[in-house]
């Protein structure tokens, strides 16, 4: 009987034309140059750790730099790349899609098609955008898309800023020092679920949907 591979979830991919994007901005993702990036490549590290299958996603910066319209092309071009990229390898990857927050009706949008023209897995989310947590009011139409849609949505770190912190200020003194977003913050999103009420949403009594966790293993095994 042969022993099942390792899913891997967090697998990221760089596109030929979002790295020339990035590089054209003189965007530096951590400091360091936009590395380039293959399916071949990605096949052979598999390969080389036991991995049967990769949920392909978009690390950081994302597609927003400060223009909704410029948003939205390199969110699209990304997730029909990586939808090829699934369809040359249909059991070695899926994908998550690149959205376009800050702006919600672009990231909506986008979520549909990814979802339902190109047969995404979810969605990524980054940790926050624009200096805005996921679990801020202003993103509640795309978590209740999510929600409604019961679309897996992975989480991923973005490091925090202090004027993101500054938005929230009220979250910050309530979460425990371990808890309190520094660097990526992924910490304190852990804990965002339990004071989102209030003071986040001063609403009383409203909640924000939750997010959805990455699937099971099982879930993403080879197609």
């Amino acid at each position: 009987m042969a022993t099942p591979g390792r899913i891997d979830v967090h697998h990221h991919l760089v596109p030929p034309a979002y790295a020339d994007f990035l590089r054209e901005r003189g965007v530096r993702p951590g400091g360091v140059e936009v590395p380039r990036w293959s399916p071949e490549a990605s096949l052979k590290v598999m390969r080389r750790n036991g991995i049967a299958s990769s949920v392909l996603s978009l690390s950081t910066p994302g597609a927003w730099f400060g223009d909704r319209g410029e948003a939205r092309r390199p969110a699209r071009e990304v997730n029909d790349y990586a939808a090829g990229v699934v369809a040359d390898h249909p059991t070695k990857f899926g994908f998550f899609a690149t959205l376009t927050l800050p702006d919600v009706a672009g990231a909506i949008s986008e979520a549909e098609y990814a979802l339902d023209v190109l047969g995404a897995d979810g969605v990524v989310l980054l940790s926050n955008s624009a200096n805005t947590y996921v679990y801020d009011p202003a993103f509640a139409p795309l978590l209740a898309f999510l929600h409604e849609r019961r679309a897996v949505a992975f989480l991923h770190p973005r490091r925090t800023t202090r004027r993101a912190r500054s938005r929230h200020p009220l979250v910050h003194r309530r979460l425990p020092p371990r808890h309190r977003p520094r660097g990526h913050g992924s910490g304190a999103l852990r804990r965002l679920g339990e004071v989102r009420r209030n003071p986040v949403d001063p609403r009383p009594r409203r909640r924000l949907p939750p997010l959805h966790l990455p699937p099971r293993a099982a879930d993403h095994a080879p197609r």
